[in-house]
């Protein structure tokens, strides 16, 4: 605007000739302001759901990640009326390692209680990294306390002092303002990454760029707002490793996401980052661990191609101004970089991508095979290998069948002509040959 008026200005007190020359000019200023002040302002989300389940799009063209939001209904008194445990509740798990308590040994298996106490954000772990756990009991504190685990189908007796959490997809205690249906997906912008942050009620909220990382390892990011405007910058760096009360263990180096604003100022971190094999923490300026986000993915899938992820935040009510690090245009992105081999399509036609690549490997060795034709194609540096030596033509396709060979032949491999080096149809030898 400032600009806009100076050049208003000087197109009054100049000629007539030097106002035609400048007024372009003007005008693009004025039609971007009059743009800027037309463009509403990019929505600021309330915090984070309680619990969100992260899953990988299977239809569609594009990669996809779909956030669902989940609810831990609180519901008073013990987990009851349910169905007891139907297996044996795993004890190693992504989770952790545990051991149940003593008192499991009664109630005939309808719960499983840790040896060790839990926060709620850990008992809400342990629950989610086991997909047959439906709901939860434990005391009414903040702090770790006693965690048992029970099938689905179990709710709240109304005894008093005891909270049941029940596990069950629901979005209607979302707070105002919470994102609806909302996805991030990758654009196919070769070697850097981008993903866009939408949803059905407000369009594109976010994005997050950063430059080619191996999928093994976790590099830096920075999240952006609608416009383009940096909102955070996460640093993947080597750092000490926290626990779950954010005390530094000692003598440990690992790589966490350090998260910083624009200006520098440091918002918050992460715990050690992994595939998945155990949660991930995330922890406000203060060290106070505001989320936790793990994987109930099987060693295989949690290295290659991870399904689901689940997030979970201590305080939903917060808003963004006061925890930043619950703010979902960031916790969405944190949780996306753990999905390994992210590409650019998502599952089904990439699923479409690899059989078509099967079977144009099964015609080409299998099928011209039994008709006794075989296709070799070959790049540029091994032209002048096939021209002289048919050995390893012979051997890809034929079994290192002998070929004749002659310095006065115009062929190679059964017959190709010198001039066509890209196809070779390979004949059989007969028995005379």
């Amino acid at each position: 605007l400032t600009q806009l008026d100076i050049r208003l200005i000087r197109l009054r007190s100049t000629d007539s000739q030097e106002a035609q020359e400048a007024s372009p000019e003007a005008m693009k200023i004025l039609a971007a302001f009059l743009v800027a002040a037309a463009a509403e302002p990019c929505v600021v989300p309330a915090s984070f759901p309680r619990t969100s389940r992260v899953s990988r799009r299977f239809f569609g063209l594009l990669s996809t990640l779909d956030f669902t939001p989940m609810a831990f209904h609180e519901t008073p008194g013990f987990c009851r009326s349910g169905s007891s445990w139907q297996n044996d509740v795993k004890l190693h798990t992504n989770a952790g390692k545990t051991k149940g308590a003593s008192n499991n040994q009664f109630g005939n298996n309808l719960w499983f209680c840790f040896e060790k106490p839990r926060t709620l954000l850990g008992c809400m772990a342990e629950c989610e990294a086991r997909p047959d756990c439906g709901a939860f009991d434990r005391p009414p504190n903040e702090d770790a306390q006693e965690c048992c685990l029970f099938w689905q189908g179990n709710t709240g007796d109304d005894l008093p002092d005891r909270e049941c959490w029940v596990r069950e997809e629901d979005q209607s205690d979302l707070p105002p303002g919470s994102l609806l249906d909302t996805s991030v997906t990758v654009m196919p912008v070769p070697i850097f990454t981008m993903m866009k942050l939408d949803s059905s009620t407000s369009g594109v909220v976010a994005e997050a760029t950063r430059w080619f990382c191996p999928t093994w390892t976790w590099c830096d990011f920075t999240v952006k707002d609608c416009f383009g405007n940096v909102l955070y910058q996460v640093s993947a760096e080597w750092t000490t490793d926290l626990d779950s009360d954010g005390a530094e263990l000692l003598g440990t180096e690992v790589k966490a996401y350090i998260v910083t604003s624009p200006t520098g100022e440091v918002l918050g971190r992460t715990s050690r980052l992994t595939d998945g094999a155990e949660p991930v923490r995330v922890f406000n300026v203060q060290k106070q661990q505001v989320a936790i986000m793990i994987t109930p993915e099987e060693w295989f899938f949690r290295n290659f191609y991870p399904l689901e992820w689940f997030v979970d935040v201590g305080n939903p009510s917060a808003s963004v101004e006061a925890e930043p690090m619950q703010d979902p245009r960031l916790l969405t992105m944190i949780v996306t970089f753990q999905f390994r081999s992210l590409g650019y399509l998502a599952t089904l036609p990439l699923l479409l991508l690899i059989l078509a690549a099967f079977f144009a490997v099964y015609y080409y060795v299998v099928v011209l095979k039994r008709q006794g034709r075989f296709l070799c194609l070959l790049p540029n540096c091994l032209q002048e290998c096939v021209v002289n030596n048919c050995s390893w033509c012979s051997g890809m396709f034929v079994k290192r069948q002998q070929l004749i060979l002659d310095e006065s032949s115009t062929s190679c491999c059964g017959g190709r002509n010198k001039n066509n080096l890209w196809k070779t149809q390979i004949q059989p030898l007969t028995p005379a040959e």
